[in-house]
Parts: C-alpha cells; sequence; structure tokens
C-alpha cells in the first residue's frame, strides 16, 4: 500500500534544485541553462551519451528560493527546443 499516495511532498526552502536535462545539443543546453540561471548559483553535471551517440543527459541545479520559482525555471526548460526531456 502507497501511503503517500495524494500527499504533497513537503520542500523546504531555500534549496539546490535538481533538473536533469536531456537532448540532442549538449553544448546549446548548457549555453541555455547557464543564461537562464544567470547570477543564481548553479552547477552543470557531466553530460551523459545515450548508447548511440545521439542524446546528452545533463545535470542542471540550481539555487532556488520558493515554489514559484523551482516552477519557473522548470516552465522556462521546456520552452527551449534543444531540451526533449526533463527529469
Amino acid at each position: 500500500m502507497d501511503i503517500t499516495k495524494g500527499k504533497k511532498v513537503e520542500i523546504e526552502y531555500p534549496c539546490r534544485w535538481e533538473y536533469r536535462l536531456v537532448g540532442r545539443d549538449e553544448f546549446g543546453i548548457k549555453e541555455y541553462a547557464k543564461r537562464l540561471a544567470g547570477e543564481k548559483p548553479h552547477s552543470l553535471g557531466d553530460s551523459n551519451k545515450s548508447s548511440s551517440g545521439k542524446f546528452s543527459s545533463i545535470i542542471f541545479e540550481v539555487l532556488v528560493y520558493n515554489e514559484d520559482e523551482r516552477v519557473y525555471f522548470y516552465e522556462e526548460l521546456r520552452k527551449n527546443s534543444d531540451i526533449l526531456y526533463i527529469l
């Protein structure tokens, strides 16, 4: 039985939030994430390549101060056509 079903996870802010970005253009994704973060503390983790070499997975971690800011980053990342998936 899943006791967490229907319950919202409590997130304590500020916190460093991690987005795993999957796409084809590793350089473009990293540059976009850097511009999006601006002066905020952030990091970009090493890229992993798919077995075919077509796709890269990049970890983008950024300091967020509240839920609105966390959702803002997600929505802005979704707008980038180089990013196929956000995990």
